[in-house]
């Protein structure tokens, strides 16, 4: 008997922005970035805003800068963050959404194109069951600087989800996806239930253009 699941997306979908700079910030706060990374972060997130952003050389780009880096002090700077700040910008209606999924006998999933140090900690405060993110190498602790292709963007995503329906035997055309980004399309055409959330300039046209219905959170 094939099953349904519902995907959610991270950043502007249960969390109610993007988290990249915020994340920077904690990293200044602690001595661990300056203006530079700060900046090209904000150039990052805009690009991503416009979906017009090239997310695996970025993503490659970031893994080249931790390479050599202990993958356990990566893993409690985020815990920090996550404890002392990041935990407020869940949105309560994402937390609503998803226990009312799981009622229905849908596997919950968060689906994003982050990596597992934050995702994790995310799942585990909203009781979400299953993770499929963007992850780094890692040999021996230390982060080798490259990532694991694909990487949980765009295609990409719909790549980990599809492996992860035949494994669990889920329908994806009956399942749904919440996500608030028009990089997050193919993923959405992708399911039988595409469900915008808070969408960006393009999706909330292309969603208004096909009739999907969206929703605010």
């Amino acid at each position: 008997m094939t099953r349904s699941a519902a995907f959610f997306d991270l950043d502007g979908t249960v969390f109610d922005r993007n988290t990249s700079q915020h994340y920077l910030r904690f990293l200044r706060s602690r001595g661990r970035a300056g203006l530079r990374e700060t900046a090209r972060v904000a150039v990052w997130v805009l690009r991503h805003k416009l979906a017009v952003i090239d997310m695996p050389r970025v993503a490659r780009e970031i893994a080249r800068t931790m390479r050599g880096r202990a993958e356990a002090e990566t893993e409690a700077l985020v815990r920090e963050w996550f404890e002392t700040e990041a935990v407020r910008f869940v949105r309560p209606v994402a937390g609503v959404v998803i226990e009312r999924h799981g009622a229905m006998g849908d596997e919950v999933v968060l689906l994003t194109a982050g990596t597992p140090y934050l995702a994790d900690l995310v799942a585990r405060y909203l009781d979400v069951p299953n993770v499929l993110c963007s992850r780094l190498g890692v040999a021996d602790g230390l982060f080798t600087g490259e990532v694991v292709e694909p990487i949980c963007y765009g295609f990409g995503k719909v790549i980990a989800a599809e492996a992860f329906a035949r494994d669990r035997g889920i329908a994806l055309d009956r399942s749904t996806f919440y996500a608030d980004s028009f990089s997050d399309l193919p993923m959405l055409l992708r399911v039988g239930n595409p469900r915008p959330v808070n969408p960006d300039v393009r999706l909330r046209r292309y969603a208004r253009r096909v009739g999907w219905p969206m929703e605010q959170w």
